[in-house]
């Protein structure tokens, strides 16, 4: 399983640098940000965690943020 998880964090990591190589990190990083959201979707799934209020309000400003240099770019 560490293998398998290892793997796949390499390759995650492989094709963010090639993301950055080919785009301005001011597109690519947002998106980078979508592991916060992961982050809170395992969290609730595997341990029943319910997110707090600053961190519903960290994602919205997140969500905000790659909306608008989504529509500017």
């Amino acid at each position: 399983m560490f293998l398998g998880v290892g793997a796949l964090y390499s390759s995650g990591v492989y094709f963010q640098i090639v993301a950055l190589s080919k785009a301005r990190a001011s597109i690519v990083q947002p998106f980078h940000y979508t592991l916060i959201f992961w982050s809170i979707i395992f969290g609730f799934l595997f341990y029943k965690d319910i997110p707090d209020l600053f961190t519903i309000t960290g994602a919205f400003i997140i969500i905000i943020s790659g909306i608008y240099i989504f529509i500017k770019k």
